[in-house]
């Protein structure tokens, strides 16, 4: 498990949302997990001020770097990236998922 304070956890925040630590750069998927969490700290009123902050500007800017870039036009998760793959390559997948 990775710790990170002061900027480094803005600049982590900042990261995720954005989808650049991700397995597959851009993916929107974990910017709805970032909104959702958020929502949550939101709703259970353990977010402070600062957080509610960073939060709202670490979604907007990640809104905004899909918007205004190609960060997004690629795969939109690992699976979908992987059926892709196989497609291209023309073979046999079989996939099993549990979740």
């Amino acid at each position: 498990m990775k710790f990170y304070e002061n900027d480094g956890a803005v600049e982590h925040l900042f990261r995720v949302a954005c989808g650049l630590d991700s397995m597959v750069i851009g993916e929107t998927q974990i910017l709805g997990q970032v909104r959702s969490s958020f929502k949550v700290a939101q709703e259970e009123k353990t977010i402070g001020t600062v957080f509610n902050y960073l939060f709202k500007q670490a979604v907007t800017v990640a809104k905004r770097s899909h918007a205004e870039t190609d960060i997004a036009s690629n795969a939109v998760s690992v699976s979908y990236a992987a059926v892709e793959l196989a497609k291209k390559k023309s073979l046999d997948v079989f996939l099993i998922s549990m979740s």
